[in-house]
């Protein structure tokens, strides 16, 4: 049987830009490191594309991906790195309300965009869809979000399944891959 890094290998090798998408908990993070490590990959991650909050729009929490900044992704990350130029996007994190730099993305090299939401961007770039049963997305997401595990299941797992849902991300998925320890 064929190691999942080799079949990857070969996905990298066959890709400009690859997009990791999938539900919370799933291992989408974990997977995005462990390929760049691997295969010399840059990496974004849609956690840093968030609206900055003075930008979002007051019912953004009902609006499906409200909190996303989609635009600035594209034009900030995308588009030049079709573009081939080398450059170094500036993150955002909605924790601390404040901007950052990101590590440089080299056009030479493949582009590995993680993150919920990020399927967003399918066009003919490829797309993996990460996925676990709801019992170990349940276990590892008390153990990541603690205290706040209510919080995060009632506004962001559900937001999450409706731009899935609406986008048809799981459906247009190039690749599936399941990380979870239980059947549902």
């Amino acid at each position: 049987m064929m190691n999942i890094y080799e079949t990857l290998k070969d996905i990298i090798k066959g890709h400009r830009i690859i997009l990791i998408d999938g539900r919370c908990g799933s291992g989408k993070s974990s997977l995005g490191r462990k390929l760049k490590e691997e295969f010399d990959t840059s990496l974004i991650h849609t956690d840093d594309f968030y609206l900055p909050f003075i930008l979002r729009d007051k019912d953004w929490k009902d609006k499906l991906a409200g909190h996303m900044d989609f635009k600035r992704l594209r034009e900030e990350v995308i588009k030049p790195y079709e573009d081939n130029k080398t450059f170094t996007p500036m993150g955002y994190n909605a924790h601390e309300d404040c901007s950052f730099e990101l590590d440089e993305i080299d056009p030479l090299k493949p582009l590995i965009i993680e993150g919920s939401y990020s399927g967003y961007f399918k066009d003919d770039n490829y797309l993996i869809f990460v996925t676990c049963d709801k019992k170990t997305q349940e276990e590892r997401l008390r153990k990541r979000e603690g205290i706040s595990f209510d919080n995060f299941r009632n506004i962001w797992i559900k937001k999450e399944e409706d731009f899935f849902e609406y986008y048809h991300i799981e459906e247009k998925a190039d690749m599936k891959i399941y990380t979870g320890e239980n059947n549902d």
